[in-house]
């Protein structure tokens, strides 16, 4: 059997939008064909159009990338919502259907839900297996949330409007030994006159987050269109698409543009430089409105 790579790709967003094609490609022409490709549906899992999501992964794979796509079918592990559990039939395929993709694709959802669901499963552990045998990851938006020691619950802060907390998240990336809390949607503008920088935190939300971080903990900053790709094998990462990856600790910070590589190393152990909390926000604020 011909060795998978081990590569971990991390997208700020546009992971279906023509942005990320040439990285979709690229990843995937280094698995041997056909590619067994799986997208996990869980993000997704609790909205009511989740089976319309799936759809569009699959159209946006098959015809942009070539690659057929399969669904992993947990969109639900567990009972919600007043519905009750899937079948343990039901889960056991999705599992081994996840376990054995060469290309593991999760996008858009909610972060919480997630974790919910995943959590006490072998997600976690058929995740981890991809980065120590062989395999590639590349998880977006919400599922990006999850990589990290700690997620931030997005929907509860910026739409229900609960005070700043971090949840527990997979951790995966301390099995690189990288001790980041990855945030996608890093330089999002939508808010237009206040800051949905962060993915909807803004600056005082993000601060008051920053304050529980450990000593070695940072932020893993993920620009929209735009990715961290982690090579394993190799021990580099590379920024693609169109803007910027920050690893942020306060307010120092060191900010890595598109095409860029640098080692494993510096995600593990990051040399921030100095700035005033001033300085920093400014360049993100510039940066935001590019």
């Amino acid at each position: 059997m011909t060795s998978l790579p081990r590569i971990l790709a991390i997208m700020g967003s546009g992971e279906t939008a023509p942005t990320m094609v040439s990285t979709h490609r690229r990843l995937t022409s280094l698995l041997p064909t056909p590619v067994r490709a799986v997208v996990l549906d869980t993000p997704y899992g609790f909205q009511e159009n989740a089976a319309e999501l799936a759809s569009r992964a699959v159209d946006y794979f098959k015809t942009s990338v070539n690659v057929e796509l399969r669904v992993a079918g947990l969109g639900r592990m567990k009972p919600s919502n007043g519905l009750p559990a899937p079948s343990a039939a039901a889960v056991e395929k999705g599992l081994r259907v996840v376990d054995e993709a060469h290309y593991l694709f999760a996008g858009p959802g909610s972060p919480t839900y997630s974790l919910q669901q995943w959590t006490g499963t072998p997600i976690r552990d058929l995740l981890a297996r991809k980065f120590a045998h062989g395999g590639i990851v590349t998880f977006a938006s919400a599922a990006a949330l999850t990589l990290g020691s700690r997620t931030v619950p997005v929907y509860e802060i910026y739409k229900v409007g609960m005070d700043p907390y971090w949840n527990d998240g997979l951790d995966l990336l301390r099995e690189l030994g990288i001790p980041a809390c990855v945030i996608p949607h890093y330089d999002n503008a939508e808010g237009g006159s206040h800051d949905t920088r962060f993915c909807y935190l803004g600056e005082r939300r993000l601060q008051q987050l920053e304050s529980a971080l450990t000593e070695d903990e940072y932020v893993l900053g993920i620009d929209e269109h735009t990715g961290l790709v982690i090579n394993i094998d190799e021990q580099t990462a590379q920024v693609v698409g169109n803007s910027c990856v920050t690893l942020r600790k306060g307010a120092r910070q060191v900010v890595y543009s598109a095409g860029e590589s640098f080692t494993l190393d510096d995600l593990r152990v990051p040399t921030f430089s100095v700035a005033s909390p001033t300085t920093a926000a400014a360049s993100q604020i510039g940066r935001a409105h590019v």
